[in-house]
């Protein structure tokens, strides 16, 4: 079951970067940013809870 929920995952993300690639490629720069340990990729301003 674990096998099959995975492979759905990569289909639906192949498929989404085969209709839209420009966002599939900000997409991929935002996670890599994120494995590289950027804090903030998209430069949006922190919330700071109340």
């Amino acid at each position: 079951m674990k096998c099959l929920k995975k492979l759905r995952k990569r289909w639906q993300g192949w498929r989404f970067a085969q209709q839209n690639p420009v966002v599939a490629e900000r997409r991929s720069y935002i996670t890599q940013a994120l494995k590289l340990g950027v804090e903030n990729p998209v430069m949006r301003k922190r919330r700071r809870n109340p």
